[in-house]
């Protein structure tokens, strides 16, 4: 990409586990006893991030648009859900 002209910036990557992010942030001196067998191939991520190629970023799970399809929401989650699919600006 870079030969072809365009600007690479770092990827952004979002996510809502706080306990990952410190993973991911920190490598294998946040690894505790019940993540021992994390083999190093996952630690590729961290590898990414050494390198400013990706950004690691918190976001709330209720801000997670790419959940509400493979999870079950009831009552007002669901509302605001269907509106922001359905472009609604009004509840029906």
């Amino acid at each position: 990409m870079l030969a072809q002209g365009y600007d690479m910036k770092a990827t952004i990557l979002y996510q809502d586990n706080e306990s990952a992010i410190k993973l991911i942030n920190n490598g294998r001196r946040s690894s505790s006893s019940k993540t021992k067998h994390i083999g190093n191939r996952y630690f590729y991520v961290h590898d990414k991030l050494q390198k400013r190629e990706i950004i690691v970023n918190y976001l709330p799970t209720e801000k997670m648009w790419e959940d509400r399809f493979s999870k079950p929401f009831q009552d007002n989650p669901f509302l605001s859900f269907r509106r922001h699919i359905l472009n609604m600006n009004t509840e029906m």
